[in-house]
């Protein structure tokens, strides 16, 4: 797994993920940041059912909110002109059911800014398969400090 990930966990209305307001993008159930050697760690929490290419759907569908939960952590990569970006590490989803036991590892995979980029400009199909190329793997969350 590469240095100084982002990760980040999340949900969609069709896969059990909670919708923004009226208008906005979907939620996430936590964020975390952590600061580990290497990097930064930008853990965005949302529960879901997903497994297997819903995964992959899941990463699409999310792929603007973490953009902009990214940019709102000033994540290297997501910063305006000019300004100067405060974190610097790679987007990575988790994913788990929601009530199951906080022992219970969470499916994550790895993406950098640039990477999220390109899923949302191929859009839905083509976005899933730049999707499906990431490595799944089993994981824990970070402690909140």
């Amino acid at each position: 797994m590469r240095q100084g990930l982002f990760a980040v966990v999340f949900g969609a209305l069709a896969l059990g993920i909670p919708p923004g307001q009226a208008g906005q993008q979907p939620t996430f159930d936590d964020v975390i940041l952590a600061k580990v050697e290497g990097g930064d760690l930008l853990y965005l929490v949302v529960f879901s059912d997903a497994k297997g290419r819903d995964l992959d759907k899941l990463v699409v569908q999310l792929a603007k909110p973490a953009l902009a939960q990214a940019a709102s952590h000033k994540f290297k990569g997501t910063t305006k002109t000019g300004e100067k970006h405060q974190n610097h590490g790679n987007i990575v989803y988790a994913v788990r059911k929601k009530g199951v036991d906080d022992s219970v590892e969470f499916f994550v995979s790895p993406f950098s800014v640039e990477q999220l980029r390109e899923i949302v400009d191929a859009g839905p199909g083509k976005g899933e398969d730049l999707a499906f190329a990431h490595n799944w793997t089993l994981g824990k969350l970070p402690r909140k400090k």
